[in-house]
């Protein structure tokens, strides 16, 4: 990789895509020789819908994109293309090498059917059609019992016929710690998974 002759921050990288050797002109701070990342190749179409095209970057041809993880639609981080890690082979698909090649199936609710309103609802479902049996999630009785004596924090309910009872529990000692990779993975389907913050929002 070289700096570009006619701007001061683009750099001119040669990327090993395989077998291939591609050049890509890049303007992210982090990009630097031996860096494992993503690059979208020409006639990749990203998740916001911009279009990856071959093109000339101030008279330096490039023959794709290396992408930031919000490029990507993974996550908010856009300081820089991505930095991957692990034994992963060059010119490998990113879904696979990262473990995002799955199924995701979108559910469209009817409004009598509020018993699917959550994960297990949609499991107990798919268990009654497929013949298994469910396999809860969590044990009941693993979980701490609450006191109600001396709450340090209250939910009050002002429409009792809209909303007869709501459970809330408080967590203390998290802030707001980044998701382990694998956590994070599993919850990106759901539109979260950036913090603990966010992994709230499915689980309630």
């Amino acid at each position: 990789m070289q700096p570009h002759p006619d701007a001061d921050r683009l750099t001119v990288c040669q990327v090993e895509v395989g077998a291939e050797l591609l050049q890509v002109v890049c303007g992210a701070p982090n990009a630097r020789e031996g860096l494992l990342t993503a690059i979208a190749r020409p006639g990749v179409t990203l998740p916001d819908g911009m279009k990856i095209k071959k093109a000339k970057v101030r008279g330096q041809e490039s023959l794709g994109m290396l992408c930031s993880a919000r490029e990507l639609g993974l996550s908010d981080e856009h300081t820089g293309i991505m930095e991957i890690s692990g034994d992963i082979g060059s010119g490998m698909d990113l879904a696979q090498a990262l473990g995002l090649d799955d199924v995701m199936i979108e559910i469209d609710l009817t409004p009598n059917r509020s018993d699917c309103a959550s994960v297990v609802g949609i499991a107990r479902e798919v268990a009654g059609f497929a013949g298994r049996q469910l396999q809860p999630p969590i044990d009941r009785k693993d979980l701490p019992s609450l006191s109600a004596t001396h709450p340090e924090f209250g939910v009050e309910i002002r429409e009792t016929e809209l909303c007869p009872r709501y459970a809330a529990r408080r967590l203390t000692g998290s802030g707001s710690p980044p998701l382990r990779s694998g956590c994070r993975e599993g919850c990106r389907p759901w539109g979260c998974g950036r913090s603990t913050i966010s992994l709230t929002s499915p689980t309630m």
